[in-house]
């Protein structure tokens, strides 16, 4: 009865390994980013409600969702491959699925969180005009470009976001990988490349050489070169068996 009752239908294919886990992705971080969104927002509106107690607001008060927008999808990047990779590989599915379905949920997560900040940067710009205040952008880590300007808002953030997620991949794939302690002495190489990068991208660091294609390519280069060896750690790797 049991395999009647869950055996496919005839005829019915399944989807292919990759759509599977991309789906499984999918809703995932739709929850996950789901709450974010919410938190960003919240915190958004109250910090905005207190600054008007003190005059009129001169500074993007978006501005400070900076480190959120980075280490969050890093987080994501490192616990989702925990949680998921055995389950995955036990199912039968394969590690080259698993690594093109979490890179390319990570390029789209990193789409829509950077739309996310987008839109609230253009509300933010709303309120602002409205009331005469100025979108005023004070954090030296941020963007080469004024909180009006959208499109640098947009691709600044999903760089970060892309560069910071695929980074939490090669963080854990080094730790199952290696184990603890050389996965903890790799970081400065598979964690680092995301402050090297917020570095490069960010508004303080001005050059006469350091244009914005130069900043966009060499951001895509490194976290092109972080998917590779990301790639190449989790093909061949071994489920360590649970302790205790």
């Amino acid at each position: 009865m049991t395999a009647t009752a869950t055996a496919p239908a005839p005829g019915r294919r399944l989807a292919p390994p990759t759509l599977r886990a991309l789906r499984w992705l999918a809703r995932t971080y739709l929850v996950v980013c789901a709450w974010f969104a919410g938190v960003i927002l919240v915190l958004w509106a109250a910090a905005l409600l207190v600054a008007t107690r003190f005059g009129d607001v001169t500074v993007s008060l978006a501005q400070f969702s900076r480190q959120g927008t980075a280490w969050f999808p890093f987080s994501i990047g490192v616990t989702i491959f925990a949680g998921y990779h055995v389950a995955h590989v036990a199912a039968g599915m394969t590690r080259r699925s698993l690594g093109a379905a979490t890179l390319l949920a990570s390029a789209a997560n990193a789409v829509g969180l950077g739309l996310l900040v987008t839109g609230l940067f253009a509300l933010e710009r709303v309120l602002y005009e409205a009331n005469g205040w100025r979108q005023g952008v004070t954090d030296q880590g941020w963007f080469p470009g004024e909180a009006s300007d959208l499109l640098a808002v947009l691709g600044w953030e999903v760089l970060v976001i892309a560069a910071a997620q695929v980074s939490g991949l090669l963080v854990a794939v080094t730790y199952q990988r290696t184990g603890p302690w050389r996965g903890t002495l790799a970081l400065p190489f598979t964690a680092g490349p995301v402050v090297g990068l917020g570095w490069l991208l960010s508004r303080g660091v001005t050059a006469e050489w350091l244009t914005v294609e130069v900043r966009v390519g060499v951001t895509l280069l490194v976290t092109a070169a972080m998917a590779v060896v990301y790639l190449a750690l989790l093909r061949g790797l071994q489920l360590r068996p649970p302790r205790g």
